[in-house]
C-alpha cells in the first residue's frame, strides 16, 4: 500500500516563493476551502506534476511556473511503500527530477522518459490514467470512467486488477513470434537454396558424366575449327600486306614532290622579298628630291630611270610568282593524293593489327581448350569428385530441417500463449471473474447514496443500467447529478477492488469540487456519510469545496487565500 505522507510546493501557479506544505495522512478527512482562484485545486496539480510530470488540470506545463517570480518552481512529495520511504522532487526553471529511496538518490537514467517509466512501473505501479480514476475525482478537467473509450476503460481495469503483465507478456510474445517467423523464413529459404544446390549438383554430375567424352570430342573439334580460322586470318593478313606494299610503291614520288614544294616556296619568298625591296626603293624616290645623307639634289632623269627600272622589275617578279603559284597548286594536289593513300595504308595496318590480335586471342583460347581436355582425360570422374559435396549439402539440409522442426514447435507454443494472452483470453476470464464483484460494489455505493438502480458493466466494458421498474438506461440518460453519483460509485469501487488486489492501494482520496457541482444537499449528506463509514477507515480523504457550511463534517479544515497576489495556507 502506498501511504502518501506529505506534499509541499512553491512558485507553482499562484503560490509564491514560500513553501505551502500539507500533511496527507494526519487526518481521516480534510476539507480545503477558499474563494475561487485562491489556489485550493493547486494541490491536485502539485501531486500530479510531482508524480507524472503533468498538471491534473488542463494547463500547459510551462504555465505552472508562477508568473510573477517566473522561476524556482519546485514540488516535493513524500510517501512510503511497505518499509521503504520515498521522496520525489520535481521542478521547472531549473529543471529538476529526483527520486530518493530511504534518503538515497536512485540512479537517474540519461533519458527522463525512462526515469519517469521507472517511477510509474517500478515504484508506484500505476500511471496517470489510473491516478485520475482511483485517487482523484474532479468536477472539471477530468474524464470519468464512463466517458472513456473502451480501450482506455480496459487499461484502467487491467491496471486495477494487476493484469497488465499479460499485455506486456503478449507484446513480448508478439515480438518473439515475429522473430521466429523471420527465423523460419530464413531457414525455409536456406532449405530451398540447399535443395536447389543439391539438384544442380546432381544434374551437373549426371550431365558431366554423360558428356565427358562428348566434351573432349567437342573440344578437339573446336580446336580444329579455330586453327582453320587462324589460317584464314593469316591469309587475309598476307593479302592486306600485299595491298599495303602496292600502295607504298604508288606514293614513292611523295618525297620528291615535298622537296619541289620546299624549293618553290623558297623561291617564292625570295621573289616576294625582292618585290618588297623594290617597292621601298620606289617609295624613297617618290618621297625625296634630295639625298637625306648629303643633301645633294637627286637628278630627275636619274630618279625617273630608277623608278621605271624598279617598276619593270616588279612586273617581272609578279609574273614569276604567278608561275610559281600554279606549280605549287600542281605539287600540292599530288601531295594530297599521296596523303589519301597514306590514310588508306594506315587503315589497312589497323586491320592487320586487329587480325593479329584475333589470332593471339584464338591461340589463347585453343590453349585453354587443350588444358581443359587434358584435365578431363587425367582427372577422376565428376561423380567421384563431387560425392563429398553432395553429402555435405544433404547434411546441411537435414540440420536445417531439424532446426525448422524445433522452431515450428516453439512457434506453436508461442501461438498458444499469444491466444491465451489476448484480450479475449486469460485477461477476459480474470476480468469476467471480477465483474460481479465490481458490479456488486458499484451498486452498494449507489444505494448508499440513495440512487436505486442496478448498474452492470460487461466484458466489453459497456454499461447497462436498469431502474427498479427494469427500464433500460444508459449513462447519458441521467442528469449531471446522477452521473456524478455513478462516477463517484465507480471511483470508490476501483479503490475497493485495488485494496483487495493490493495493486493500486493508497491512502489518498481527493474529491475536487464534487460536492459543489450537481449533488443536492441530500446527496451530499449521503456521500459524506459514506466517506465516514468503515469502508474508508484507512483512507485520508481530501475534499476541495466552496461549501464552508459543511466544514464541521471534517476532522481538519485547510483554508486558502490570496495575500498580495500569492496563495497562502491560512
Amino acid at each position: 500500500m502506498i501511504i502518501f505522507k506529505k506534499i509541499r510546493w512553491k512558485n507553482l501557479l499562484s503560490t509564491g516563493n514560500n513553501f505551502v506544505e500539507i500533511n496527507l495522512n494526519d487526518a481521516r478527512s480534510t476539507i480545503l476551502i477558499g474563494k475561487s482562484g485562491s489556489g485550493k485545486s493547486t494541490l491536485l496539480d502539485a501531486i500530479s506534476f510531482a508524480l507524472f510530470n503533468k498538471p491534473f488540470r488542463n494547463i500547459n506545463k510551462n504555465q505552472l511556473v508562477n508568473s510573477i517570480n517566473q522561476k524556482d518552481c519546485l514540488v516535493e512529495i513524500e510517501f512510503t511503500i511497505g518499509t521503504k520511504n520515498y521522496l520525489v522532487r520535481r521542478g521547472i526553471k531549473p529543471s529538476v527530477f529526483e527520486i530518493y529511496q530511504d534518503d538515497k538518490l536512485v540512479g537517474q537514467d540519461s533519458h527522463n522518459k525512462d526515469y519517469q517509466q521507472f517511477l510509474e512501473k517500478s515504484v508506484l505501479n500505476f500511471n496517470f490514467k489510473a491516478f485520475t480514476q482511483i485517487v482523484v475525482l474532479g468536477a472539471s478537467n477530468f474524464t470519468p470512467f464512463m466517458q472513456l473509450k473502451p480501450a482506455d476503460r480496459r487499461i484502467i481495469i487491467e491496471s486495477l486488477l494487476d493484469i497488465e503483465i499479460f499485455s506486456v507478456m503478449n507484446s513480448i510474445i508478439k515480438k518473439k513470434l515475429s522473430e521466429l517467423k523471420s527465423e523460419l523464413l530464413d531457414i525455409e529459404n536456406s532449405i530451398i537454396i540447399e535443395a536447389e544446390k543439391k539438384d544442380l549438383q546432381e544434374q551437373y554430375i549426371k550431365d558431366a558424366s554423360e558428356d565427358r567424352q562428348k566434351k573432349i570430342t567437342d573440344n578437339l573439334a573446336i580446336i580444329k575449327d579455330n586453327e582453320k580460322q587462324i589460317l584464314l586470318i593469316e591469309s587475309s593478313i598476307a593479302e592486306l600486306k600485299g595491298e599495303i606494299q602496292t600502295l607504298n610503291d604508288s606514293i614513292s614520288f611523295k618525297s620528291e614532290v615535298e622537296s619541289n614544294i620546299n624549293k618553290i616556296s623558297n623561291i617564292e619568298q625570295k621573289l616576294k622579298q625582292n618585290i618588297s625591296n623594290l617597292k621601298k626603293k620606289m617609295s624613297f624616290y617618290n618621297d625625296n628630291s634630295a639625298c637625306p645623307t648629303c643633301n645633294q639634289k637627286i637628278d630627275e632623269d636619274f630618279k625617273s630611270a630608277e623608278l621605271n627600272a624598279s617598276s619593270s622589275k616588279i612586273d617581272e617578279y609578279n609574273l614569276a610568282l604567278e608561275d610559281i603559284k600554279k606549280s605549287l597548286i600542281k605539287f600540292n594536289s599530288r601531295l594530297s593524293d599521296a596523303e589519301s593513300i597514306e590514310s588508306e595504308i594506315r587503315d589497312k595496318d589497323s586491320d592487320v593489327s586487329k587480325k593479329l590480335n584475333s589470332i593471339y586471342a584464338i591461340k589463347k583460347f585453343i590453349e585453354k581448350v587443350r588444358l581443359d581436355n587434358d584435365k578431363l582425360e587425367k582427372t577422376q570422374t565428376v561423380k567421384e569428385k563431387y560425392a563429398s559435396n553432395l553429402n555435405d549439402i544433404q547434411q546441411r539440409i537435414e540440420s536445417l530441417e531439424e532446426q525448422k522442426k524445433e522452431l515450428l514447435y516453439s512457434k506453436s507454443l508461442y501461438d498458444i500463449s499469444s491466444t491465451i494472452l489476448k484480450d479475449d483470453g486469460v485477461k477476459a476470464k480474470i476480468i469476467k471473474q471480477y465483474l460481479p464483484l465490481i458490479n456488486k460494489h458499484t451498486n452498494i455505493f449507489l444505494n448508499s447514496m440513495n440512487f436505486f438502480v442496478v448498474f452492470n458493466i460487461d466484458e466489453e466494458f459497456n454499461e447497462s443500467i436498469k431502474s427498479r421498474g427494469r427500464d433500460d438506461f444508459s449513462y447519458e440518460n441521467f442528469s449531471e447529478g446522477e452521473k456524478q453519483r455513478i462516477d463517484l460509485a465507480l471511483l470508490l469501487t476501483w479503490r475497493t477492488i485495488a485494496k483487495m488486489k493490493n495493486s493500486i492501494n493508497t491512502n489518498l482520496l481527493i474529491m475536487d469540487e464534487v460536492l459543489d457541482s450537481y449533488l443536492d444537499n441530500s446527496a451530499t449528506e449521503n456521500v459524506l456519510q459514506l466517506l465516514n463509514s468503515e469502508l474508508f477507515a484507512n483512507s485520508n480523504i481530501f475534499v476541495i469545496s466552496h461549501k464552508e457550511t459543511i466544514s464541521d463534517k471534517f476532522n481538519k479544515v485547510l483554508s486558502f487565500a490570496k495575500i498580495k497576489n500569492f496563495t497562502s495556507l491560512v
